[in-house]
């Protein structure tokens, strides 16, 4: 996450640096869209835990579709969202 926000501030950058009216605009809808996803995701990782203590190992999310079926459906979006996939808010 922390190297998605670095590029992310870069795009958001560029659309200031494009200035006038649009590229504001561009930069508003970009960092509001960008700040729910990432929310959404560091919500998401800090609710997981597994027999009290914190997940912190991609080892650590095997079989988190069958122990918890919602949250992980919520970080594989928001993940496909912060990569750009249409038709969700990160390709926007």
């Amino acid at each position: 996450l922390a190297y998605s926000s670095i590029l992310n501030i870069g795009y958001a950058l560029m659309a200031m640096s494009a200035g006038g009216q649009n590229g504001m605009q561009a930069v508003f809808v970009f960092m509001v869209l960008y700040m729910i996803d990432v929310t959404g995701m560091f919500a998401a990782l800090a609710a997981l835990s597994r027999d009290g203590r914190p997940m912190e190992r991609i080892e650590d999310f095997a079989g988190l579709s069958q122990d918890r079926p919602a949250l992980a459906v919520a970080i594989t979006i928001l993940s496909l969202s912060l990569l750009g996939l249409p038709p969700l808010s990160g390709f926007w």
